[in-house]
């Protein structure tokens, strides 16, 4: 670090694979303070360099790491080590959330996007004998749902989806036949076997 703070560039440090740690904001923490509470010569400019902790996998972060680094480039003295504190307070509404924060929102979002997909489904795929796949997503590709869902799950698991909801309205499907037309057969049956023991 001392090297990267000598050329009075912007410093950020990130941390990787944090989906992959149990009991990531105490590991987090330790870190920090082992950075912050640091004896180098450094250690002033360790107090105001920013700490992002990311997972690519889980997609925490990873987008206000990369408007972090836009703003750098385009404020470099804002993450420099000459910084003054304005620019500290300047710089810091661009440093993303705590990780727990971003993941607990990353999954309120994936949530949602799964919700509205599953509803596109619901709205316009109501008989398992019609369409297939490929035509529903021809028909919806441009439709926000299908796109937002694609962008965050992959077209893959829309797929894997879609056939759940197939199966669905197939298992309806059958339970309807057998309520409508089995069951009262089947009354009918038992019903006629009654009269017939009671003469």
């Amino acid at each position: 670090l001392h090297a990267l703070y000598k050329t009075r560039r912007p410093v950020i440090i990130i941390t990787t694979k944090n989906d992959l740690i149990d009991n990531q904001s105490d590991l987090a923490l330790q870190f920090e303070q082992s950075i912050r509470h640091s004896s180098s010569s450094d250690s002033h400019f360790l107090l105001n360099t920013p700490i992002i902790h990311t997972s690519s996998n889980e997609h925490i972060n990873i987008q206000g790491v990369l408007e972090l680094a836009l703003y750098a480039c385009d404020e470099p003295m804002l993450l420099s080590s000459k910084k003054s504190s304005n620019a500290t307070a300047q710089m810091s509404k661009y440093i993303p959330s705590s990780y727990k924060d971003a993941y607990t929102n990353e999954q309120s979002l994936k949530h949602v996007i799964q919700a509205e997909y599953k509803t596109l489904l619901t709205r316009h795929v109501s008989d398992h004998q019609l369409g297939s796949w490929m035509k529903f997503y021809t028909t919806w590709e441009h439709h926000t749902s299908i796109k937002n869902f694609i962008d965050m799950f992959g077209k893959q698991q829309a797929e894997h989806l879609y056939d759940e909801h197939i199966d669905e309205l197939k298992k309806a499907a059958r339970q309807k036949l057998i309520d409508e037309k089995l069951i009262p057969i089947v009354e009918l049956l038992v019903t006629d076997q009654k009269a017939k023991l009671s003469r």
